[in-house]
């Protein structure tokens, strides 16, 4: 049953049917006791009906597979609407949890539109309702359905789950049969709204950290939900600390996430509740400017960002934890904010300061191409040493056993492990190069090699989507696709194709990436020979990133060891010219993508 809709959404043939009717013949049942509800409303608990004879459960419907999953859960996660109703009327457990806790709800709250169409999603929301699945049941992680709706879903399902938020009696204290006398009005229950997860975060650090940010604005929505509250509830979402050690608020993680529409709101919201009226004309907080940007369902001018910034830093002049101070530096110096930088200064975050990476304001600048004249009158460098370069994998405590000594080789587990280098890599000028030796294959286990650069400020590739391709690449060996990172460990679609890697335990291949600050190029090599080449536009700091395959030994080289490709510091004309004599380089074709299996780190 669990395989059966396991599929893309399709309308169901009548063939389909006539299987699922079959499944459930062949099913055995499971014993059952029906239950109805007690008389006294409709929050109290359910009471047994002993000795009623009911039809038993065909056993397959509420089957659950290796991870606690019953088969509605993968009907609602592909779509499948037909699916949905059949379970529903076969009492299907609708209340189910997984391993993680999490219900048919938090399945549909997390379906993307890319994957299932909004009108399936609100069909399916709905079909969940009307058979009365508990909105209030919390994942493992004490997060609800909403939260996750609200950081994935399309704004018309997130306006669905907001007509079936949870509510509560206001005048439930005195109750009696007599609508007259007693006349109940529901409200949406605040603490449902109020609800922080394990780490700490409400459903408005959720919303800062949509995966479409750049492409969808949910202010308009959010508004409508805060206004359910009182001012008082309204003023603790969105200044409510996280209890992660960066203590985020949802205001400062949407200016990290670069989730402007969200942040240019939060900050409205915020300065209204404080009554700092007069503030509004100053930071260009205007219906009009914020429509425009809505119709466009694009980000913020680049000048209306600069004021966001400092307005962020007035709602809390005094006590900013230095590293945050650092963050809006960076950021300052990405979208040559002058006043952001004189503001920073004034708070205790001077351009030579460094930060824990050993950069500088004047670092940054350099790394990303932009003019010194920034910093006003010091047009040149001052005197201070420049960051030093990646030397070593980053890793935790939690696989430090998996790393050699020297902290250059990884030997992976079960899964596929992706490990960036422990600082970014310093671009000022000229050239950048490393490379991943292949040491050891399981002979049965070749998905997971890569090798590719990431951006450290993921937000800041985002908003300068117009300029090209500014996030970071990944070159899979499982099927030689070049591919843009997106978020962490996710990957858009091919832009080219290389030769595959990683592929035979009898001859382990060492690749390399190079990185041509002058040109912005980033070139690919293969045991010593140069395969391909492609044009980036260099906005951010990156650091060096590899994949290691299940059951693998990788080695990166930093620079200490000589290299496997000796011309990596050639001319980039004569490295390009190599590329496209190597017949290495191919375009992306459709049927590739349909015959290969991506490599999803």
């Amino acid at each position: 049953m669990h395989y059966f809709f396991k599929d893309k959404h399709k309308l169901m043939s009548k063939d389909d049917k006539r299987f699922f009717e079959l499944l459930l013949t062949l099913s055995p049942r499971s014993e059952n006791v029906a239950t109805v509800p007690s008389d006294l409303g409709p929050d109290s608990i359910s009471v047994e009906l002993e000795g009623t004879p009911t039809p038993h459960i065909p056993y397959f419907i509420n089957a659950e597979d290796n991870d606690s999953r019953e088969p509605l859960s993968w009907a609602i996660e592909f779509g499948d609407i037909d699916g949905v109703n059949l379970l529903i009327q076969q009492k299907a457990d609708i209340d189910d949890v997984d391993e993680l806790g999490r219900t048919g709800l938090f399945y549909i709250a997390s379906c993307r539109s890319d994957d299932v169409d909004p009108s399936d999603s609100i069909a399916i929301l709905r079909a969940l309702h009307e058979a009365g699945a508990d909105m209030r049941i919390l994942s493992a992680n004490q997060s609800t359905a909403f939260m996750e709706a609200v950081q994935m879903q399309d704004p018309s399902v997130i306006r669905e789950f907001i007509r079936i938020l949870p509510r509560i009696r206001q005048n439930s204290d005195i109750y009696t049969n007599d609508p007259i006398q007693n006349p109940v009005e529901e409200v949406v229950d605040k603490d449902y709204l109020l609800q922080v997860d394990g780490t700490g975060a409400n459903f408005l650090h959720f919303a800062a950290s949509r995966f479409d940010r750049d492409g969808v604005n949910v202010t308009e929505i959010l508004r409508e939900v805060l206004q359910l509250l009182p001012e008082n509830d309204q003023k603790t979402l969105i200044s409510q600390r996280d209890w992660t050690a960066s203590s985020y608020t949802p205001l400062f993680l949407a200016i990290e996430a670069m989730n402007l529409p969200l942040a240019w709101f939060e900050c409205k919201v915020y300065h209204a509740l404080l009554k700092e009226k007069s503030d509004n004309k100053k930071t260009r907080f205007n219906q009009s400017s914020v429509q425009v940007q809505q119709e466009k369902q694009s980000l913020f001018p680049r000048v209306d960002i600069e004021q966001l910034i400092i307005s962020l830093l007035s709602t809390s002049p005094v006590g900013y934890e230095n590293y945050k101070l650092l963050y809006l530096r960076d950021l300052a110096v990405h979208i040559s904010g002058k006043s952001v930088l004189k503001k920073l200064k004034e708070l205790g975050a001077p351009p030579q300061d460094l930060d824990g990476y050993g950069w500088n304001a004047f670092h940054l600048a350099l790394n990303q191409g932009i003019d010194l004249s920034l910093f006003g009158q010091e047009t040149t460098i001052p005197e201070y040493p420049s960051p030093r370069q990646p030397w070593r994998l980053e890793y935790d405590a939690q696989v430090e056993k998996m790393f050699s000594e020297d902290g250059l080789e990884f030997t992976s587990g079960d899964e596929p492990r992706l490990i960036h280098a422990n600082v970014p890599i310093y671009l000022s000028s000229g050239r950048y190069y490393f490379e991943l030796g292949v040491k050891y294959m399981a002979t049965d286990e070749t998905l997971g090699w890569s090798i590719g650069i990431y951006p450290m400020n993921q937000g800041f590739t985002a908003w300068n989507k117009e300029v090209g391709r500014t996030a970071g690449l990944g070159w899979l060996g499982i099927d030689g696709s070049v591919r843009d990172h997106t978020n962490w460990g996710e990957y858009k679609s091919p832009s080219m194709k290389l030769p595959e890697w990683g592929q035979n335990p009898d001859n382990l291949d060492t690749v390399g990436l190079g990185i041509d600050r002058p040109t912005e190029s980033v070139f690919f090599t293969k045991n010593g020979e140069v395969v391909g080449i492609i044009k980036i536009n260099i906005q951010n700091r990156y650091f060096p990133i590899v994949s290691i395959a299940p059951a693998c030994t990788g080695r990166i080289n930093l620079g200490d060891e000589p290299f496997k490709y000796q011309n990596w510091e050639d001319a980039i004309d004569d490295i390009q010219r190599a590329a496209k004599a190597s017949s290495s380089m191919t375009e992306w074709k459709k049927e590739d993508e349909e015959n290969s299996v991506c490599a999803m780190m």
